[in-house]
């Protein structure tokens, strides 16, 4: 009889547990920093990760960094903005697609395909 109750009590368990399994994933990282250096060059950096997945098998990965770095008293300040998007959609397809912005002007921007192994 206590085997009865404990493989009812563990797949009463598994079966409440099952709803929160089966609910799409989304997590988003974010750091910043901030720093200055003894000649007063000022450099800032931040980092975003925005992750996703699907119960269907779809899955989507998106980092952008940003990062400037300001003389002092120059006026110079130079930015870039990278943007790094990689999709799995349902059949196991990638798609990658590669983005630069270097002081407002589009350095690099290239899309990639792989197609699953079958």
């Amino acid at each position: 009889m206590k085997k009865l109750l404990a493989i009812l009590a563990v797949t009463t368990s598994v079966v409440a547990a099952t709803p929160a399994f089966s609910a799409d994933v989304t997590a988003t990282t974010d750091t910043t920093s901030k720093a200055t250096d003894a000649a007063g060059t000022t450099t800032k950096s931040e980092v975003k990760v925005d992750k996703s997945a699907s119960t269907d098998g779809s899955a989507k990965t998106e980092v952008t960094k940003e990062s400037s770095t300001d003389p002092k008293g120059l006026g110079n300040e130079t930015s870039t903005k990278t943007t790094d998007v990689a999709k799995k959609d349902t059949k196991g397809k990638v798609t990658k697609k590669h983005k630069k912005v270097v002081n407002g002007t589009t350095t690099e921007n290239t899309t990639t395909t792989e197609q699953p192994a079958q």
